[in-house]
């Protein structure tokens, strides 16, 4: 999750007008997990993911399968 956290900070801005750094210790770890599960298929982080399949020849075209492989890695 470390690697990729400027990519959630920057999502979560701009996807629900939240800033992180002012309230994550306000939101509780099951509700950080939904809304990184919600992200859109726009969303930074969803086309990383989607762009490393791609270089390993797991492309995943549909926009569910994301939240199949974050589900997967443990997001």
């Amino acid at each position: 999750m470390h690697e990729n956290w400027a990519l959630i900070e920057a999502d979560f801005q701009r996807e629900y007008g939240l800033n992180l750094e002012e309230s994550i210790d306000q939101i509780s770890w099951r509700r950080f997990l939904i809304l990184i599960l919600g992200l859109s298929p726009n969303s930074a982080l969803v086309n990383k993911i989607a762009h490393e399949n791609k270089q390993n020849e797991n492309v995943i075209e549909n926009p569910e399968d994301i939240t199949k492989q974050l589900t997967k890695i443990g997001w």
